[in-house]
């Protein structure tokens, strides 16, 4: 059996060390697009800060490629994918056949149309090259401005930040920061604390046209409002969209992402996906839909293997979960977060500390945490069984009595991906 592996990624190294477990024979072969061997992309920003080498950021061991005989090549871009074919044309119009193939392309950077994105010092934010592009134009860097107020803006402000000498402006079109996983009371408190650190702030505006010097450099921005803010480098970090460019015109079925059933697998019978590009159940909303996040990739990537290898193994679903320790300050967030008319709102403020809980009926279904976050492992995994809470349990969750017992170690957890365990 020849398996294919298209991304050197989370979601695609999970399976192919779930097929190794079930086909010592088969042939694994990985293809990444990337001119590294398998990285811990959330790292990216503490790589461009300062905080963590180069040889700290690898995934992977290269002893792990050899131990799963894995054929991992780098640099080997795929463009297009002959599914009825079962080959994929790479980037060289060289072919390569496989029997199953898995979709772990991930995410790419959205850069809306926007006069002189092609500036140079213009970059976006998603992998260890960007970080690499960005720390060999600083030099020449005295203000930055990042178009973006997510998750990916928020990471590449807080590393700049830390460069001696550059002040970051960031741009975000909607009324605050993080506006899409924060409520006003959580936005205000991050909003207050990265402005208190020296980064500036800027809602309800956008960047309409980059404009650069007689060299072809950025210099300023034009933003919708009429404003110009000088700068000698932008970082767009507005968000990602799944990378199924690859796909187009093979049969696989895309909505928003690549659809999949419960095992991980598309619309044709040996074409798997998982991670950043697929639609996979989600818990809460008890729909399919995008969840860009570490550890469900890698459970995608165990079911897709899985199921490769002949493995009926079935995909539970999991839920929208980011933690993002940025500005001096830790920020988690889990299943849904903002208000709706079918849900209960718990606000509660310790301190420093900013806690909101969501419950549908006796449900919990969202969590916010600003400052503690010492039970957010505790609160995940009550929200992904969604259980009926009685009474005490409830009143136990809002009281905060599991961020004690987590602070006392009486209950233990580990997010890490590779404690991931297999669901039958």
């Amino acid at each position: 059996m020849r398996y294919l592996v298209i991304g050197n990624s989370y979601g695609g190294l999970a399976a192919a060390e779930a097929i190794r477990k079930r086909d010592e024979e088969g042939e694994i072969t990985v293809l990444s697009n990337e001119n590294h061997e398998a990285y811990g992309r959330p790292l990216i920003s503490y790589y461009l800060g300062g905080e963590v080498s180069s040889a700290r950021m690898y995934y992977r061991p290269p002893s792990f490629y050899r131990r799963y005989r894995i054929d991992v090549r780098i640099n080997s871009a795929v463009r297009k994918v002959l599914a009825q074919e079962h080959a994929v044309v790479l980037a060289d119009d060289s072919q390569l056949s496989y029997d199953r193939l898995l979709v772990a392309t991930g995410g790419q950077p959205f850069v809306p149309p926007m006069k002189g994105a092609n500036a140079r010092g213009v970059f976006t934010f998603t992998t260890w090259k960007d970080a690499d592009d960005i720390k060999a134009w600083l030099p020449k860097v005295k203000d930055v401005i990042v178009i973006g107020g997510g998750l990916i803006g928020l990471s590449a402000a807080d590393a700049l930040r830390h460069q001696g000498g550059v002040r970051v402006t960031i741009v975000e079109m909607l009324p605050r920061v993080l506006g899409l996983a924060l409520d006003e009371d959580g936005s205000s408190i991050l909003q207050d604390r990265i402005e208190e650190l020296g980064t500036r702030v800027v809602t309800e505006d956008s960047v309409v046209e980059i404009v650069a010097d007689q060299q072809g450099a950025v210099n300023r921005v034009v933003l919708k409002s009429g404003a110009e803010l000088l700068c000698q480098m932008v970082v767009i970090a507005i968000g990602v969209r799944p990378a199924v460019e690859i796909l187009k015109d093979s049969g696989i079925r895309i909505n928003r992402g690549v659809a999949v059933d419960e095992h991980m697998q598309t619309n044709l019978p040996d074409v798997y996906a998982a991670g950043d590009v697929v639609e996979a159940r989600d818990i809460i909303n008890e729909d399919n839909r995008i969840i860009a996040i570490l550890p469900v990739a890698y459970e995608h990537g165990v079911i897709a293997g899985a199921n490769m290898s002949g493995d009926p193994l079935r995909y539970p679903g999991g839920i929208a979960m980011n933690s993002m320790p940025k500005f001096e300050m830790s920020v988690m967030t889990m299943g849904l977060t903002l208000d709706q008319p079918d849900l209960e709102a718990v606000r509660r403020f310790h301190g420093t500390n900013y806690r909101k809980f969501l419950f549908r009926g006796d449900r919990l279904v969202g969590v916010i945490l600003i400052g503690d976050t010492s039970a957010g492992g505790i609160l995940t995994s009550i929200i992904k069984k969604q259980e009926l809470l009685d009474r005490v349990t409830k009143e136990r969750i809002i009281a905060g009595e599991y961020f004690s017992l987590a602070a006392e170690k009486k209950v233990a957890w580990s997010p890490a991906p590779e404690r991931t365990q297999e669901l039958r």
